[in-house]
């Protein structure tokens, strides 16, 4: 029987992670501070003051306090798969693939779902402005178009409109990171499937040709455009929200509600931070009552906004109508 190679198994989960979630790439990585399945990362404390003609000797002697921002990872694991033929599949790499492309999906997917959504937790520190950081649709002009495009909301159960996303509130969160002073380069924008899908539709004439342009360097890593400094990225959902004033973001997987609203998540990606740890493949070889052997995945990560006060960081939700 041929030797179950685990190094190969591995290689294939690193090189392929974050595929379908490479918007998680696009922040500061913390992987060099994972101290077993917890992150230490250095904080400097506050900067020196300078005094201008300074009158008063001798000068008030201060103390730097650095801290530290610590998190812990989450443990990101596969259910097991029983492998019949395991000399077949070590032979042929199309058929490893297929087995492998399961647990890398998976784990992609949860990654792309919880990422999206600790990122947007943010918005709810204790320091941050939240009213003023959650836009909705439309609010920017007033102009609220309603659409009833709104699929990927959970279990089809939202009711009601939902307005249009549009140019001008893309403009809207350039405003915010603009006030916030952070860098204009590094500027990202997460959007759901469906609110992407009526911005390109309202605004084929003005996007034109600054859609899915490799040449212009527009799609870097699966983003698919650039829009107002942003770099646009789409997948299936990014967040939902429960309609309110502000909306409250809802967790990973809850039941779906009438009012229920998606969000896009807007960040500039030094006030953002991933931190990834132990990759590991597990086997149980020949196990008689499988008669086959068994194989699963682990990922060990975690995402976190990197400010309690959330400045770089705002979200579009979209506006709701009863009817």
């Amino acid at each position: 029987m041929a030797e179950v190679r685990i190094e190969a198994f591995i290689k294939d989960i690193q090189e392929n992670l974050y595929r379908g979630a490479e918007f998680l790439k696009h922040s500061t990585s913390h992987d060099q501070y994972v101290d077993d399945n917890i992150v230490h990362v250095p904080q400097a404390g506050s900067g020196v003051n300078v005094v201008i003609n300074r009158q008063q000797l001798p000068a008030m002697v201060t103390e730097r306090i650095d801290d530290q921002i610590t998190y812990q990872l989450n443990e990101y694991t596969t259910d097991p798969i029983v492998i019949r033929n395991i000399e077949t599949i070590q032979l042929s790499y199309d058929k490893r693939m297929s087995v492998m492309k399961e647990f890398i999906n998976a784990i992609n997917q949860q990654l792309g779902d919880n990422g999206a959504y600790a990122w947007a937790n943010g918005l709810f520190q204790t320091n941050a402005s939240t009213s003023s950081r959650i836009l909705r649709t439309g609010s920017a002009t007033g102009n609220k178009e309603a659409v009833a495009n709104f699929p990927s909301l959970s279990n089809n159960s939202a009711t009601g409109v939902r307005g249009a996303m549009q140019l001008s509130d893309i403009i809207a969160l350039k405003g915010i990171l603009d006030r916030d002073n952070v860098p204009q380069e590094g500027r990202h924008l997460l959007i759901p499937s469906d609110m992407w899908i009526d911005l390109v539709q309202n605004n084929v004439t003005i996007l034109g040709s600054r859609l899915y342009q490799p040449d212009e360097e527009l799609v870097v890593d699966g983003s698919v455009a650039k829009i107002y400094g942003f770099n646009i990225w789409q997948r299936p959902v990014v967040n939902v929200y429960s309609d309110g004033t502000p909306p409250t973001l809802k967790a990973v997987g809850a039941a779906g509600a009438t009012t229920d609203c998606l969000g896009c998540l807007a960040w500039q990606e030094d006030v953002m931070a991933k931190a990834q740890g132990a990759v590991k493949f597990f086997t149980a070889q020949d196990r008689p009552e499988y008669y086959g052997s068994l194989y699963s995945a682990l990922v060990m990560f975690a995402n976190t906004c990197l400010r309690e006060d959330a400045k770089g960081v705002a979200a579009l939700v979209q506006y709701y109508a009863a009817s």
